[in-house]
């Protein structure tokens, strides 16, 4: 193919810039709506775009036209140009409170362009400008602009690098009383450690309007993560703090145990992969004892046994006043006297919810199937009288057998234990009505002499029941065996011919023989 030929191919376009016409196919381009039916700042951001030689955001110019509040640019790729473009227009509006520029590297300098707007713009509550690597220089521009638009009331700063001397310039925002109206601020996945942590931690202490604080995957440490959770010893304010990813270990439970005690407002705590041994677990466990407020707790990523877990099921169960509504304990195994105390525990708080890992092999599947397929209702009291007669057991030796401590008591979970031994298989909620039976004054246990008695009543009951059954048996028996007729054997004449043949066969094979 010549030069020529290719030339007559291509479909060339003259455009006139100036009215956007083909000149020349003489075909005129469709003309911009009319100015007076679209936002000013739907025809500034086109004119940015066109200036600074962008392709416009079609999502952005569907948010501009339509004024909407939220404007999500999340994943957009805009770079620090394509920030640029979007601050210009946002100077302009009016109408939206939430900005998201999540990912979209625009680096300090398109968080500069962002800053100025944001001095313009004091309509923006919401803004989000994690994963675009700001740096330190975007750290400190961001702290600078909320002392001139203290509007903002959630900041979401997630993975933008920030190193350990970053941390001075939240402190002092945190510390600032221009900070007042925020209320939420992210700085997970970045580079804090013990310094920095401690920075933090001074303006925690002071600060009386922070509500939600994400410090999750840092560097905070031991030292860091102490001088945090000292710090929410004596604030008033955050009711949300996740520290996961830190390296609390077993001191850093031990200071939260106090705030858990103490901390009247705390309602989310995340302390997830921190190296927390069982001994943590446990000053955590204890805490649980008196807290009201706190209503999820997560705890996955930790070293929390099977004993571990069932003492922090416990612990919910004799707390009246606990708010908890999720325990996440990750992929923890649990036994299934864990399942049998959470199953009565959620026949009393039908909300809370727990997150486990898999059943451990003593966990049956006959207890499986009870505890996710239904279980027929059965009389729980009388299945243990009946174990009581077939078995010939006295009451008072099935009681010292469940008392494991011998303390002359029985509680619920040692009920639970001592009918799981004998292999009773019971419901939640039958296991609930035959403890009732027990502890008929609600004293959270039964004595030897309750239990004795209950037990024995119920199996002189069950005997006197079956004695009456086998007598009235008896004398059925005897009724139908004095009604029965004389029988007689009728020989069937059908049947002699065969008789005197079968002789006749054995006779001879006698002879023969």
């Amino acid at each position: 193919m010549s030069r020529s030929e290719v030339d007559n191919d291509i479909d060339i376009k003259v455009i006139d810039l100036e009215n956007g016409d083909d000149l020349l196919n003489g075909v005129p381009r469709p003309r911009r709506p009319d100015c007076k039916e679209l936002p000013m700042c739907f025809t500034a951001y086109l004119d940015a775009c066109h200036d600074l030689g962008v392709v416009p955001c079609r999502k952005f110019l569907q948010c501009l036209k339509n004024k909407e509040e939220r404007i999500n640019l999340k994943h957009y790729g805009l770079g620090p140009i394509g920030a640029q473009a979007v601050a210009m227009a946002m100077m302009k509006n009016v109408s939206a409170t939430y900005l998201n520029l999540e990912d979209n590297d625009i680096g300090p300098c398109g968080a500069m362009y962002i800053i100025e707007m944001l001095t313009e713009n004091v309509g923006i509550q919401r803004l989000n400008l994690s994963e675009n690597n700001l740096g330190s220089e975007g750290a400190r521009l961001i702290c600078d602009v909320i002392n001139s638009n203290n509007n903002l009331t959630n900041l979401q700063l997630r993975g933008n690098r920030f190193k350990e001397s970053d941390a001075v310039h939240f402190a002092e925002l945190l510390k600032s009383p221009v900070s007042r109206n925020l209320k939420e601020i992210n700085l997970s996945h970045n580079q804090f450690s013990v310094k920095g942590g401690q920075l933090l931690a001074s303006a925690i202490e002071i600060n009386s309007t922070l509500m939600k604080l994400d410090l999750s995957w840092n560097h905070l440490r031991r030292k860091g993560s102490l001088a945090l959770c000292r710090a929410l010893k004596l604030n008033t304010s955050v009711t949300y703090i996740d520290l996961s990813w830190n390296g609390l270990a077993d001191e850093g439970a031990a200071v939260l145990s106090v705030v858990l005690r103490k901390n009247p407002t705390l309602r989310y705590l995340d302390i997830g992969c921190n190296r927390i041994s069982r001994v943590g677990i446990g000053k955590i466990t204890d805490a649980l004892k008196s807290n009201q407020t706190l209503q999820i707790l997560k705890l996955a990523g930790n070293t929390i046994t099977h004993s571990g877990a069932v003492a922090i099921l416990v612990t919910l169960d004799n707390n009246g006043e606990s708010a908890l509504v999720l325990l996440d304990l990750g992929n923890v195994s649990v036994t299934r006297e864990f399942l049998d105390h959470l199953e009565e525990l959620q026949l009393e708080r039908p909300k809370l919810k727990v997150i486990h890992g898999s059943v451990v092999r003593e966990c049956n599947l006959d207890h499986r199937i009870i505890k996710f397929k239904g279980h027929a209702s059965t009389n729980a009291a009388k299945a243990l009288t009946d174990y009581v007669v077939q078995n010939q057991l006295r009451s008072g030796d099935l009681f010292h057998r469940f008392d494991k401590n011998k303390d002359g008591r029985l509680t619920k979970s040692e009920l639970r234990q001592g009918l799981r031994e004998i292999d009773l298989a019971l419901n939640a909620e039958e296991r609930r009505s035959l403890y009732n039976g027990f502890d008929k004054d609600n004293k959270g246990y039964f004595d030897y002499s309750d239990f004795v008695s209950t037990v024995q009543q119920l199996v002189n009951e069950e005997r006197r029941r079956r004695v009456r059954i086998a007598l009235r048996t008896a004398i059925v028996a005897t009724r139908l065996m004095k009604k029965r007729p004389t029988i007689t054997t009728a020989v069937d004449p059908r049947n002699d011919d065969d008789d005197d043949s079968n002789s006749e066969t054995s006779s001879n094979d006698t002879d023969s023989t």
